[in-house]
């Protein structure tokens, strides 16, 4: 399975709770041989020298609006799932509808943004 996790930060510059569960779930899912990787959808500081690979996992700095389009159109094929977490809920479930690709939000507290992003397209949380 192809996954693409669209968030806001990455470890190991960004290592709050929701990056390390989030890492931990990716790193799992290529442990068990599926194609993993995180476009990240705000600039960083740390960020600038390119994709990189942490622990396994690769990760694709913020370039500009368009950087989740690239995987969502890709000629070798596009996503069979998205995977996503608070301030990326809205944008992901509004491309996976719009791409025809299943959204799993990964929720976090009671983080009220995203629960009320889960309501563009089916929501799998």
């Amino acid at each position: 399975m192809r996954v693409l996790a669209m968030l806001h930060l990455y470890s190991p510059q960004h290592n709050a709770g929701a990056e390390t569960t989030a890492h931990a779930l990716l790193r799992s899912l290529i442990q068990r041989g599926h194609h993993v990787v995180v476009q990240l959808s705000m600039p960083h500081p740390m960020y600038t020298t390119g994709p990189y690979v942490y622990d396994g996992v690769p990760v694709y700095p913020y370039q500009d609006q368009a950087d989740p389009i690239r995987w969502l159109s890709a000629a070798d094929g596009k996503p069979d799932l998205i995977v996503t977490h608070l301030k990326d809920t809205l944008r992901a479930s509004f491309l996976g509808a719009q791409y025809g690709v299943p959204v799993i939000t990964l929720m976090h507290n009671a983080h009220g943004k995203s629960k009320a992003d889960l309501q563009i397209g089916r929501a799998h949380v």
